[in-house]
């Protein structure tokens, strides 16, 4: 079997994060024509840019995740308990 792969030259920004726990890399493509007005170093910052505010909201939302778990957790142990004193105090 023969795969053939059509030749596409695209640009891109390859950005490798200090922290690797969520990614190894991020990859973007960039567009034709974006680099009329703005340098290379506009760019980079730009894809970095990204890649952290990627980072910033997926570990903030995973800590609130955490916390609202831990929070239906204890109120189903406390209505739990409730119960069983109802059940175990009043009949």
């Amino acid at each position: 079997m023969v795969i053939l792969v059509k030749g596409v030259t695209r640009r891109v920004i390859v950005v490798k994060p200090p922290d690797k726990r969520l990614f190894e890399e991020a990859v973007f493509f960039l567009k034709e024509g974006c680099g009329d007005g703005f340098s290379g170093d506009d760019i980079i910052a730009e894809a970095r840019a990204v890649a952290d505010s990627f980072v910033y909201e997926n570990r903030r939302d995973h800590r609130r995740t955490r916390l609202r778990a831990a929070l239906w957790a204890a109120a189903g142990a406390l209505t739990a308990s409730g119960v069983w004193a109802l059940v175990v105090f009043v009949l």
